[in-house]
């Protein structure tokens, strides 16, 4: 009976707003670490040949996106309105005019394109005699490579002719500054670098996981501090990876 009785009450609060009474909502800034503007920068940057080669690649769609501003509005009016579903993992619940929506890797996957697969360990698409060129070639001197370093050496054009490498600097461009949106300062991963030289396994990687778990892992705190007493304080927040899909 008494497990029961707790079955009851559990399915009963999942089916709860977190916030039941609108006149908790507030006001706030939302920043989204994503700079969609990354994409037309990619298009005036390289040439023709370069663009074609692009468009090619795993992220090469992307060019083809229409252009939105994030709405800082509409998201955070989304997460006042999430709901408690303590059995759901990796996933969200929210109630919109009376249905509840849910927002998960599923829906990710179906809104961005990006593909998703349980076979995740980068290693296994690096090659074992892979080098570190990109890294030596275009970093040098970094003691480590930041999200600044990435758009400073890409809109410096460091290639020269080299349409295949032109290539792989936009691709980490993108990677980062669009779908994995963090804090400038933020450290790019060594094996990413080391990946991008090896065309076929960065293009092979399914990408949709590590932004998906960026974005959920972002949203999930930012819900946390929403819901905390001090909420009414909260005067700003920022997300990270791809919030951008709630607007597509």
């Amino acid at each position: 009976m008494v497990k029961k009785e707790i079955s009851r009450k559990r399915r009963r609060v999942e089916s709860e707003l977190r916030i039941p009474d609108e006149s908790r909502h507030f006001r706030t800034d939302l920043i989204c670490r994503a700079q969609r503007t990354v994409l037309s920068r990619i298009t005036s940057t390289l040439t023709p040949e370069q663009l074609r080669l692009f468009e090619r690649t795993c992220f090469g769609y992307l060019l083809r996106l229409p252009e939105t501003k994030f709405s800082g509005i509409l998201v955070h009016s989304f997460i006042l309105r999430q709901l408690h579903r303590f059995s759901a993992r990796d996933e969200f619940w929210f109630r919109i005019s009376g249905v509840d929506i849910r927002f998960s890797p599923f829906e990710f996957a179906l809104v961005t394109g990006l593909s998703f697969s349980r076979r995740t360990d980068i290693s296994s698409y690096i090659p074992h005699s892979s080098s570190h060129r990109i890294r030596d070639t275009y970093f040098r001197g970094c003691l480590k490579v930041q999200y600044h370093d990435l758009e400073r050496v890409f809109l410096s054009r460091p290639w020269g002719d080299d349409d295949i490498d032109a290539v792989k600097m936009a691709l980490l461009y993108v990677l980062h500054m669009v779908l994995l949106g963090n804090d400038r300062r933020k450290k790019v991963s060594l094996e990413y670098l080391q990946l991008i030289d090896h065309l076929d396994g960065f293009n092979s990687y399914p990408w949709g996981v590590a932004v998906w778990q960026m974005t959920y892992e972002s949203m999930s705190q930012a819900s946390d501090r929403v819901y905390s007493r001090r909420m009414p304080e909260m005067r700003r927040y920022e997300l990270y990876g791809f919030p951008f899909t709630f607007q597509y």
